[in-house]
Formats: C-alpha cells, sequence, structure tokens
C-alpha cells in the first residue's frame, strides 16, 4: 500500500470514527407564536439529542390561539404538554392536556391524559380518549371540527 492510499484511508477511518462518537446535546427552546387576532401559544421544548436519537418534553401554553381553520373562530386557552421519543426513524409521543375551545357560538373544554400523536408529511393521527364537557370520546370517533382542531393544533405545535 503506497502513501497516497495509507493517508486516504486513514483520513476516512478517522471520519467515520468522529461521526459515530457525536457528542450530545442538551435542547431548550422557547418559541411564541402570535396569531392576527393577537392570541398567542408559547411552546418550551427541552431534551436531550444523542447518536441521532432525541427524548424530550414540551409545554405549549395557548392563550386565546386562533389556529386558523375555517372553525367559526375557535379560540384555544389552555395547556398541552407531550413527551416525545425520536429516533431510529420513528416518532412516539404521549400528550396531557386541558384548555378551553371557544367559538363564536359556544365553548367546550376538553381534556386527555396519555393521547397517543403520530405527526408526518401526510398530517396528524390521533389515538385515545379525549373528554369534551364531561363526556368521553374515543379519538377516533371525535367531531369532525373538534378532531380537525386538535389535529392542526398538534401540526402547529410538533416543532
Amino acid at each position: 500500500m503506497n502513501i497516497k492510499n495509507l493517508k486516504l484511508t486513514l483520513i476516512i477511518t478517522c471520519s467515520l470514527l468522529s461521526a459515530s462518537a457525536m457528542a450530545g446535546f442538551d435542547i431548550t427552546r422557547m418559541t411564541t407564536v402570535v396569531d392576527d387576532f393577537s392570541g398567542s401559544y408559547t411552546v418550551t421544548r427541552s431534551g436531550r439529542l444523542e447518536n441521532m436519537n432525541f427524548s424530550g418534553n414540551t409545554l405549549t401554553e395557548f392563550n386565546q390561539f386562533h389556529p386558523g381553520t375555517n372553525d367559526n373562530n375557535a379560540a384555544l386557552t389552555g395547556v398541552i404538554s407531550k413527551t416525545i421519543t425520536r429516533g431510529g426513524g420513528q416518532l412516539n409521543t404521549s400528550a396531557d392536556g386541558e384548555f378551553t375551545v371557544s367559538t363564536d357560538d359556544n365553548s367546550h373544554a376538553v381534556s386527555f391524559t396519555g393521547l397517543e400523536v403520530f405527526a408526518d408529511a401526510d398530517g396528524v393521527v390521533l389515538s385515545g380518549t379525549v373528554t369534551v364537557n364531561g363526556t368521553d370520546y374515543d379519538a377516533a370517533d371525535l367531531p369532525e371540527v373538534l378532531a380537525g382542531l386538535l389535529r392542526r393544533v398538534f401540526w402547529l405545535t410538533r416543532r
């Protein structure tokens, strides 16, 4: 083996070793979004990125936020917390939340514990139980207006 090939082999080997031994990172990020009606939400995310895997938590606080889905001017006020694990091409999210959805006509108290949320380029799929005004619904059987609103909220706050 000549010197030129030995140097190239050594450079490639060192590059591969340094890439596989990537340092981990602790991440904390806060984002606030304000809608055109002065409603807002703030997402605080904290977690750890290590070896291309992320695990962490988010807390989203809504203050009269309008998600903008042609939903009778619906506004959300309340909190959603999520536990997230992402790696190996998979995303697992479990969410707890309690908030009020107010429209021009009425308001609804919404809550859930351990709601599973899957989001990808095609949209958001929910599974679990959601309580609306004291009545439990399977997430798959929610009235479409509310299911669409929840999918939109999880899509907006996924990052």
